[in-house]
């Protein structure tokens, strides 16, 4: 019996031993897991915010690709440039990429990027594994709206006295100069609709008045297609230019100007405009829906045709400037009336059309009564609504306030075309 006991005993005490040692090798196994995990969780970290640094570097190439037209290089280093920064700012220690691959496509205003990134490790170098690493890709588009605006501007008489003229003359180049950088690629298009008594439409005069214009100026439509962009054709005798029909006929010399993208065309041909005449502000306004409408695209040049309305890449715009109100008409009747009613029916059409539209009024109180009191009214029931409650009119009452209104419309415009 007592042999029986002693090799009970001795058995018990191997049969410990046996369990500590796998007990050890588990716990071994078990640090070596946890370490693994903790290695994996600090990957898994800095991929998510590799993931942020590089979905910001692309959208950051997308940027400089449209509005700087930077080269396909130039995009390349920035943004080779700006990712390094990030991923070295916003991600752990030691982290780093290689292969950048980038693809910038200036049409669509994307740009894409492939990277490489490795997170060195802390316990899987005992696997001999000194980092892990993982694919990450980006991809952005630049989502902007290019602008089709058309400067209605007033070239009347009045316009000569104080030397308003040359204070439109600023505050229209200044205008230009925001949607139109210097030294940028232009994206936006300008059209010019000069006034006074009449409407010069140059060339396009004899095509658009059934061959009846004998100076390029026309005048206002008659019958249903008054208010409207309609195309003008023989038989609807439209924008005849007639001075039998007021006394007060006159024809300006600066003529209407096609959808451009050439800053510096537009302000040489502004800077030009002389002085004279009546207004007839309605017609201005009709010609300033004409140069951006896209039913009449078969009369300008290919690059001066205006986009389809609707086109969720264009926002359309008319600015209406005046210092007075609308007093120059000519076919009088049960629909065109004078010229004021004509005038806030196009605005009504023209707004109908998704067109917004922007009205300046520059030294209105310096104007006899009731002019002073009815050109305000108009154009503030003129001008498209301003999301506040109030309308997209502004009272300049000098040239500081002219130019700021031009100013203020052109950095809004400039602004909605990077928000939409």
């Amino acid at each position: 019996m007592n042999w029986l006991k002693r090799k009970t005993e001795t058995f018990a005490k191997d049969r410990e031993g046996s369990i500590a040692i796998v007990f050890s090798l588990i716990l071994v196994v078990l640090v070596c897991l946890l370490g693994l995990a903790i290695d994996f969780a600090r990957a898994q970290r800095a991929s998510a915010v590799v993931m942020r640094s590089i979905d910001a570097a692309a959208l950051y190439g997308s940027k400089v690709l449209v509005e700087d037209g930077a080269s396909d290089g130039e995009v390349k280093t920035r943004v080779a440039n700006f990712l390094d920064s990030q991923i070295r700012t916003n991600t752990m220690q030691g982290s780093s990429y290689s292969g950048l691959h980038m693809i910038t496509d200036p049409v669509e205003g994307s740009v894409s990027i492939d990277v490489e990134v490795h997170v060195p490790t802390t316990f899987s170098r005992i696997f001999n594994a000194d980092s892990i690493s993982f694919h990450k890709s980006a991809k952005t588009s630049y989502k902007i709206k290019n602008v089709e605006l058309a400067m209605v501007l007033d070239t009347t008489g009045s316009m000569g006295s104080n030397n308003k003229i040359d204070e439109l003359k600023v505050a229209a180049s200044q205008a230009i100069d925001i949607l139109m950088p210097p030294n940028r690629p232009a994206f936006n298009k300008i059209a010019l609709a000069p006034y006074s008594a009449s409407v010069n439409a140059g060339a396009l005069a004899g095509a658009v008045s059934n061959g009846a214009s004998v100076d390029q100026c026309v005048v206002e439509r008659q019958g249903a297609t008054t208010a409207t962009d309609d195309l003008p054709v023989a038989a609807d005798a439209l924008l005849i230019a007639d001075t039998v029909l007021n006394p007060n006929y006159s024809c300006p010399v600066q003529e209407i100007m096609p959808l451009s993208k050439d800053a510096n065309l537009l302000k040489t041909t502004i800077n030009a405009y002389g002085v004279g005449g009546g207004t007839a502000g309605h017609i201005g306004l009709a010609w300033g829906w004409y140069l951006i409408s896209p039913n009449w695209n078969g009369f300008w040049p290919t690059v001066s045709a205006a986009k389809p309305y609707g086109d969720p890449k264009t926002i359309k715009a008319i600015i209406m400037m005046t210092d007075g109100a609308f007093n120059t008409s000519y076919y009088n009747g049960p629909i065109n009336t004078t010229s004021a009613p004509q005038g806030l029916a196009l605005c009504d059409a023209i707004k109908a059309a998704g067109i917004t539209i922007y009205s300046i009024g520059f030294e209105l109180a310096s104007n006899p009564p009731p002019d002073d009191v009815n050109a305000p009214i108009l154009l503030s029931a003129c001008a498209s609504p301003d999301g506040g409650g109030g309308t997209e009119f502004y009272n300049a009452t000098n040239g500081s306030d002219l130019s700021a209104a031009f100013v203020k419309i052109a950095g809004k415009l400039s602004k909605l075309r990077l928000s939409n």
